[in-house]
């Protein structure tokens, strides 16, 4: 059934969605178009193209499916989140829902887009938002559990093994297009690290309050009961949707066993994508990278770009490749890899999803 607490004034919120969508992604080209202009500043085109012809083909292919990995562990969770409170939409359904989320997060602020929308094509499949938003919030705690272990454990990789081995910046500054992006070498990084940790625990405790904490609930529902304009009836939706929102947090409290696959699928989502620059090295002949190390540092680099208001994180993860791969990959082949990277695990998935939603939106639900 439709859930009444959204529906009024939908056309004007739809508006406000459009906008928003369109001035994110505004935003989104042109920081593309800086960073294109600031790479081929620093890494000229043709040496860039003369590595690039070079990779070996089945590697790139194996890096794309990485992502094909991460959008279906996103399904897989969304599911697990909705069955919590009965039913569970399609196979194809729940990976309409995972690459709505990754388009919109791309190409919005802070990854502000991708549940909004995510929330109204589940509306409008006749999810309550209740259940929705349940769903939603239950993926999104398991994935921030999962990115800051990993990147707490990759961070401890880093420190040991990867910067004094490959003799990595230090306290100076770097040149290039990390300094461009406005990143001082390590020191950059590692401050960016502890912030972006800092701010993926604050969320995280956020949302296990509002999973586990009926003293959370109840101060986000009174909350709501002061909006201005809020009807009789809306107000007994939100009664009605509180006491669904219980019942199926309850089902999550009573079955750890969930709550163990959530945190392990995503672990596996999280692993496939940092596992991309590791693939990037094989096809470009790389040799004596090692998996953990390497994907330590891209959970690492994921965690102190994700919480930054800029769609995709676009321009800053280049920067931060620049300096945390420095070491890793000869000088000749950063270029090159930092750019295969990016286009196996954001651009060409950010096609992908974006085609994805043009030809699947209309499915049923």
């Amino acid at each position: 059934m439709n859930d009444e607490i959204i529906s009024p004034r939908k056309r004007d919120r739809g508006r406000n969605a459009v906008l928003q969508v369109l001035k994110g992604g505004g935003l989104f080209v042109l920081l593309a178009a800086a960073t294109a202009w600031l790479i081929l500043r620093e890494y000229p085109l043709d040496e860039m193209l003369t590595a690039c012809g070079n990779a070996r083909p089945a590697w790139l292919l194996a890096a794309v499916l990485m992502m094909g990995l991460f959008f279906s562990c996103e399904a897989i969770n969304l599911g697990r989140g909705l069955q919590l409170s009965g039913g569970r939409p399609g196979k194809r359904r729940l990976l309409f829902y995972a690459l709505t989320g990754f388009f919109f997060s791309s190409i919005t602020p802070s990854a502000s887009g991708g549940q909004p929308m995510q929330l109204y094509y589940m509306h409008r499949d006749g999810i309550p938002a209740s259940r929705g938003i349940l769903a939603l919030l239950t993926e999104l705690a398991s994935f921030q559990t999962a990115a800051v272990m990993l990147a707490v454990g990759g961070a401890g990789l880093y420190f040991l093994h990867g910067r004094p081995a490959a003799g990595l910046v230090s306290g100076e500054s770097a040149a290039g297009l990390a300094g461009s992006t406005g990143f001082s070498g390590y020191d950059g990084i590692a401050w960016l690290f502890v912030v972006g940790v800092g701010l993926n625990l604050l969320i995280l405790t956020g949302l296990l309050l509002l999973l586990f904490s009926r003293r959370a609930v109840r101060a986000v529902l009174a909350a709501a009961f002061h909006l201005p304009r809020l009807s009789d009836g809306q107000r007994r939706q939100l009664l009605r949707s509180a006491a669904a929102w219980r019942r199926a947090s309850s089902a999550l409290r009573r079955s750890p066993r969930t709550a163990i696959k959530l945190v392990s699928t995503s672990a596996i989502q999280l692993c496939g994508f940092c596992a991309v620059p590791w693939l990037i090295a094989q096809s470009l002949s790389v040799e004596g990278l090692s998996l953990p190390l390497t994907m330590g540092t891209q959970a690492m680099l994921y965690v102190s770009v994700s919480s930054l208001p800029l769609p995709g994180s676009v321009g800053v993860t280049e920067g931060g490749f620049s300096v945390l791969f420095q070491g890793m990959f000869p000088p000749a082949l950063l270029g090159c890899a930092m750019i295969l990277s990016r286009l196996a695990s954001f651009y060409v998935p950010l096609a992908v999803s974006g085609l994805g939603i043009l030809t699947m939106k209309n499915d049923a639900g």
